[in-house]
């Protein structure tokens, strides 16, 4: 589902709410007893030819680790998608519409989430040779 699909999203969550007869409260605690919080961002920035070379060279030769944390899997299919040790990410990619570099980075803390933009956009700016 696309990230700009909100109708659909909100028809369902409603459907969730009326079958379940809960409240989106309850249904959100049930979801992270599941799977555990998850805190998530995304920054879009003018995509310079220095971004786009650091996105080929990453992409070539993704980093052993980012943010203090082991990288265990490259997915470079469409940028470059570094997953970490511990199950957060970093994926950043050109925009496939506008002159822009989109970063999101996902992590169980709000912390690590930060220190992970941190470090992903620092790769982004300074290419994989950066200090992460």
């Amino acid at each position: 589902m696309p990230e700009k699909d909100g109708i659909l999203a909100c028809l369902l969550v409603t459907e969730m709410i009326a079958r379940t007869k809960k409240t989106l409260g309850e249904l959100r605690d049930d979801l992270f007893q599941r799977v555990g919080p998850v805190f998530s961002s995304r920054h879009d920035q003018p995509l310079t030819d220095t971004m786009q070379d650091n996105l080929l060279k990453v992409q070539k030769s993704p980093p052993g680790d980012l943010a203090g944390k082991s990288v265990q899997q490259a997915n470079t299919q469409d940028g470059c998608k570094l997953v970490l040790e511990d199950g957060s990410w970093f994926l950043f990619r050109p925009s496939g519409t506008e002159p822009l570099v989109r970063c999101y980075a996902e992590a169980s803390t709000r912390e690590e989430m930060k220190a992970l933009m941190a470090a992903g956009q620092k790769l982004v700016h300074h290419g994989p040779s950066a200090e992460n």
